[in-house]
Parts: C-alpha cells; structure tokens; sequence
C-alpha cells in the first residue's frame, strides 16, 4: 500500500527572501515542481502570523529580488499537487526522527497515564462489542480526551510544568469515567447476583492462551465447585492460579473464608533451589534463573539453553550536552558512565509453588533503587519491577541484556506493524537510528534453527540494541523545557521471554498482551464462558468494537507468512469490505485488517 505524504517546511519562520528561495530550489529539485509551500508564522500554537510578519510579507510582494508568492491554504497546495501526474519519490523504510531519541524515556507518567487510558477505552469497547453481539446496546467511549493528550508535547514529555499541571486532571478525570463506563457494562453482562461471596476475572483480549495467576483477598478460593491452586502472598491477601482460558471470557469464583487451601496441584509449579554461598536457582519448566545478590546471572530457556552470555546489567550515564534536551540523548552518552554500585542484599518476599518473588537493591546517588524479581508458575517470562524515587538530572539510567548467541535481526513493534533491522547497523542511516520507541516488545533472533529473547514492556519504551546485546532506557532527567521532568517516584515492569523458533510463531505480540493487560478482577458474578474466540499466536488483537452486524474486530499480521482463523462453530467471520461472510479468514503477512465478526444461526 501507498500513502501520499507530505514534509512540511520548517515552522516557526519568517518571510525572509533568502529562506523561501532555499527551500523553493530544494523543492524544485526533490520534485521538478516550481511552486513550494512556505508557512510563516509563529509555529507550536503560537498563534499564526504576526502583524509584523504581514508587514514583512507586503514589503516584499512585487520585489525583483524575491519570488512571487500569493496566500492561500495548505488544503488548496495540497490539492493543486493531487492534480499533477508527475512521478514521486518513494519512500520504503521506516518513519525515524533523529533529534527525538528520547522522547520515548522522557516523562514516564505521562505513558503511564497514556497506556492505562489506552486499555480502559479498549476495555469498554469489547464489552460493548459483546453486549451488541447479544443483541444490546450500551452506548459509545469518549476518546476524545486521549487523543487531545496524545497530540504534540504532552505524551512525548516535552512541554513546559504548565502543561503537564494542566494536563493531570485532564488524565485522571478520563481514567476515571472510562473506568466507570467499563464496569458499567460488564454489570449489564453479567449475570443477577445470587451470593455477595461470588468474585470474577476477565480476560478482555482475544488471545490464543490465558494462564491467570492472580492476587485476590485472603480465604479459600474455588471455581464451579473445583477448588483452584493458592499460595498466602507476602503482601497480603492469596495467590490463585485460575485455569487455562482461550479468547475473551469470564471465570466466576467463589471465596470461603479462612485458611488457605492448597490441595490442588499448581500447573508448571516454581520450583527454588539453594545453589550455596547465596545463589539459588529459580525456574516453572518454561523458564529457568540464577539469582545472588549481585544480580541477574543466568537465564536459560525450557530446553536449558542459556540466554545471557553475562548476568543482567544496571548502567547510568551523563546524558548532557543537547539542545533539544528533552528530546534527544547525548549522543555521546556511553563515553561518559557514572558506575552503579553492587550491594549485599537479596531479600525473598514469596517463595511458593505458584510465585518466586526477591527483591535486590542498589544505591543510584543520593537514592537507593529497588528491582523486584518475580516469577509465576506456568509463565514463560521474568517479571522484572524497577522502583526509585528518581531526582538524578542529565543522567540515563539503563538496563542492558548480553546475549548468549547473537542476533542476526531484531523485531519491534511500532504503531500498526513491525520494525525489523540488521542485528548490527549495515549502513550510516542504520546507524543515526541508535535509538529506538517502542510500544510493547521487542527482540532478538537468532540464525538457524532460531530463537531469541524478547523483551516485554509496559512502554512505550526507548530502546537499543547490537548483535550481542538488548538495552532499555529506563529514566532521563532533562531540565529543559520542563526543570522537574522525571522527578520524583517511578514504578516500571518488563519482562524477559525466551523463545525457540522465530518470535512470530512464539506469540511474543500475544505475550506483551498478556504481560501488560493480564486479565481484571472484580466483585462482580460471572458465568464461566467464552465470549468471543482466540486467534492464532502469530495474529495481534488491535481492537473489537461494535457493529450493526455484530462487531468488528481489527487485528494485525506481523509475521512474514500467511495466518488463517477459523473463529469455531457458531461464528461467521467477513472483511468489512465484503458482503459475505464464511466460517474463516486468511491474513497475509503485514495486513492490518477489520474484520465483522457474528454469531451464526
């Protein structure tokens, strides 16, 4: 597919001859076309046009020495230009600015807020989207809010304190009613209330392959009569481990108060073993660790294969030195580390068959940063948690992962597709791109017969990588436009997921999914039921929303071969674009495509 596009001139300019002859020959000679657009005026909602600069304009107009202009629209450039059968460049790569490396890093709450908005709207679309396959109606989401924070400097964390002062209430007032309107409709879905002791999960994505292990109120948990596999949490409250769940659906469970059963066998338990002078070995049959004090020291697939070739690095660095200080890293920051220091401390908060929880710290200047790492049973990745009460300035703080066996490419994913590059950069363009905005995942592959690690995130996330390692910047401190941008306390998750085969195949897109929305707890009743199908592991769920003909799921292929779904007996499935529906759908490797998805008769 094609897109026409085009690069606006810079903002932010005056009428200068000079400057509107360099950028109508750099125009000409890019596209054979004498007319170029130039807008003047005081750009980033400055306001347009000034007096003075329209007095600058009319001086000129008629001049020997200028080019003749003439005001208009860039609707009415745009459309003289759709008129032209001319040939234009063509531009087959990936959209990458150069001044912006750090705008994935800068202010992490805003992608907090950002991600947690995202999901909640997601949330009451689905549930809105099941209430029509039923036949009812449940209204629409406001996303007008979000996007307004999406646009130019808030997200990115580049504006000035005023806005993110402005902007907070504005997030908090739409997580909330998006909150609200969600729980509303799952209500509606739900069935009457015959006990106050019934609780439910949901899984609201249509995964191929839910394994919820969840924290719930102390008692004695069961679902449908079966008693479910628990474990007393260290911070209060138990440990349940649900049973496999496919596609969006409900569990209801049942609490009894009192002591914790644990009758019931774990799935693919965690099994800890003292390896001696404080090291122990942590693994569930999926994934295996080794773990002191002194970090992260091994981590080894299903099959026992290592994947780090050094233990799990903790870096910090100057970053000082750009104009665009919240926008962009030093260029140079690697030649300029601060050292972390490595402490005696290790301390277990749960050890037990469904979870595997320990807690390292390390001293970053004045503050001290906590990194939980936690593993569950049946789980192919390692939670890591990293917690500070950051008040470091033009320091980058960074996780680094040496990999075991090189990396040929890595994978990652952006908005409605997949970056894939050379493990190592081939060419000076790879190499500007040192620094990469991801959403959820990224990750390495390996040469033949495959495999690689991924790296989940509750991104966006800025991140790099070379054929022998993975890194992920975790906290900036820029002074410019915002003085207190990052100050103050943070809380970030990611996960490690080894994988054999390619990533693809592996569902890693499924996994940061699942990673980042893993299911919703409430004191709601709930049948035990599927309400709508599960894709494929190589297919990403994008969003369901409600149709007239039932609803409409879009969903994406970022693999490189062709995927077909068959949603299962009682579903017909269609392109929207197509009148007739059938019992499955082929996606082609890179489509992103909406589907109408309805109950048959």
């Amino acid at each position: 597919a094609e897109l026409r596009s085009l690069m606006l001139p810079p903002i932010g300019r005056r009428a200068d001859p000079l400057e509107m002859l360099d950028e109508q020959r750099a125009w000409h000679q890019a596209t054979g076309l004498e007319a170029a657009l130039w807008i003047p005026g005081v750009g980033d909602h400055g306001g347009g046009p000034t007096e003075e600069l329209l007095e600058q304009i009319e001086l000129w107009e008629g001049q020997a020495a200028a080019l003749p202009t003439r005001a208009g629209t860039v609707r009415e450039f745009l459309a003289e230009l759709e008129q032209g059968d001319q040939a234009w460049p063509v531009w087959r790569d990936e959209l990458f600015l150069e001044l912006h490396r750090g705008c994935a890093t800068s202010r992490p709450d805003q992608k907090r807020h950002n991600r947690t908005l995202e999901r909640l709207l997601r949330e009451a679309d689905a549930v809105s989207a099941l209430l029509a396959i039923a036949g009812r109606d449940s209204g629409s989401s406001d996303w007008r809010p979000l996007l307004f924070q999406q646009f130019h400097d808030i997200l990115p964390g580049t504006s000035i304190p005023e806005v993110f002062d402005q902007a907070e209430p504005v997030w908090r007032s739409a997580r909330r009613q998006a909150r609200q309107e969600r729980d509303r409709r799952l209500a509606r879905l739900s069935p009457p209330e015959d006990t106050a002791a019934v609780w439910s999960w949901w899984g609201l994505q249509p995964l191929a392959s839910w394994s919820p292990l969840v924290r719930l109120p102390a008692g004695s948990w069961s679902t449908e009569a079966v008693s479910l596999p628990q474990q007393n949490a260290a911070a209060g409250g138990t440990w349940v481990q649900l049973p496999r769940q496919h596609g969006i659906c409900s569990v209801p469970l049942r609490r009894e108060p009192g002591l914790t059963s644990c009758a019931a066998e774990p799935r693919q338990a965690v099994v800890i073993t003292s390896l001696g002078a404080g090291a122990w070995r942590v693994g569930n049959g999926l994934i295996e660790l080794d773990v002191s004090s002194a970090g992260l020291l091994a981590l080894r697939d299903r099959d026992g294969r290592d994947q780090l070739s050094s233990s799990l690095q903790l870096e910090r660095y100057r970053d000082r030195g750009e104009f665009w200080d919240a926008w962009d890293l030093a260029a140079d920051y690697r030649s300029q580390p601060l050292g972390v220091l490595c402490t005696d401390s290790l301390e277990w908060l749960d050890q037990g068959p469904l979870v595997a929880h320990l807690v390292l710290r390390r001293p970053l200047g004045a503050r001290c940063m906590r990194l939980d790492l936690r593993l569950k049973a049946d789980t192919p990745w390692l939670e890591l948690i990293c917690g500070i009460d950051w008040r470091q300035t033009h320091e980058l703080l960074r996780l680094e992962l040496p990999l075991a066996t090189p990396a040929v490419r890595i994978a990652a994913d952006t908005s409605g597709g997949v970056i894939e590059r050379p493990g190592a950069p081939m060419s000076a363009r790879e190499q500007a791109r040192w620094e990469v905005s991801v959403i959820s995942w990224f990750a390495s592959q390996s040469a033949a017969p495959g495999g690689g690690m991924a790296v989940l995130l509750d991104g966006p996330q800025g991140v790099d990588w070379s054929s022998g390692r993975l890194g992920i910047s975790l906290l900036r401190g820029p002074t410019w436009p915002d003085p207190s941008a990052d100050q103050g306390w943070h809380r970030q998750r990611l996960a490690l997921m080894p994988f054999a085969g390619s990533w693809s195949d592996a569902g890693v897109s499924q996994a940061a999914i699942a990673f980042r929305e893993p299911g919703w707890c409430a004191d709601l009743p709930a049948e035990q039921r599927q309400w709508f199908p599960s894709l494929p592991f190589p297919l990403t769920p994008v969003g369901l929303e409600r149709h007239a003909d039932g609803c409409v799921l879009k969903l994406l292929n970022a693999g490189s071969a062709r995927c077909r779904w068959t949603p299962g007996a009682g579903w017909r499935v269609r392109r929207e674009a197509d009148s007739i529906a059938a019992s499955a759908v082929v996606i082609t490797p890179g489509e992103l495509v909406s589907l109408v998805v309805d109950q048959s008769s």
